[in-house]
């Protein structure tokens, strides 16, 4: 039961990212949810790459401001995260554009760059991700890597404890 509630999280952050790219904003960005906005401490960073590349640059898109935003919430929270109350979602998306194998292996190196960058220089660990790629959408508008802090698995949105039934 914890897996498919932490799936349908991560599915729900990837669906929130994709729909906020479409709108074309760029930076950090939350959410609304049935309850209300999203608490400010799980905004979603967005990521872009150029074309079919591999490589994070600050350079592009609003990279920098992505990294510098994501990389003070880790710090603030980093106590959170090393007690596993919370873990970094990271999802990619990649156009599928026909070739769905190729589309999810692009996907996947992306989001293993988001985290290297991370680990490099916020000093988490692999544990403290949580990862999901996904191959949907047909036009490069669909690309689009989110990362923010997600609860751990048995954790609600307000971080306590949840027991499953």
């Amino acid at each position: 039961m914890k897996k498919v509630s932490l799936f349908l999280f991560i599915c729900i952050l990837t669906v929130s990212a994709m729909d906020i790219h479409s709108q074309h904003i760029n930076g950090p960005v939350s959410s609304s949810s049935s309850k209300g906005v999203r608490p400010e401490i799980f905004t979603t960073y967005a990521f872009s790459f150029k074309g079919n590349s591999r490589v994070l640059s600050d350079s592009y898109g609003n990279n920098a401001a992505s990294m510098s935003a994501l990389l003070e919430r880790v710090e603030a929270e980093r106590s959170r995260i090393g007690s596993g109350e919370f873990k970094i979602g990271v999802s990619s998306n990649t156009a599928s554009s026909g070739n769905e194998k190729k589309a999810l292996r692009l996907a996947r190196s992306r989001a293993l760059v988001v985290k290297s960058f991370l680990i490099k220089k916020a000093g988490l660990r692999e544990d403290d991700f949580l990862t999901s790629v996904t191959a949907d959408g047909r036009s490069p508008q669909d690309d689009i890597v989110t990362a923010g802090l997600v609860p751990a698995a048995g954790r609600s949105s307000d971080g306590t404890s949840v027991k499953n039934k």
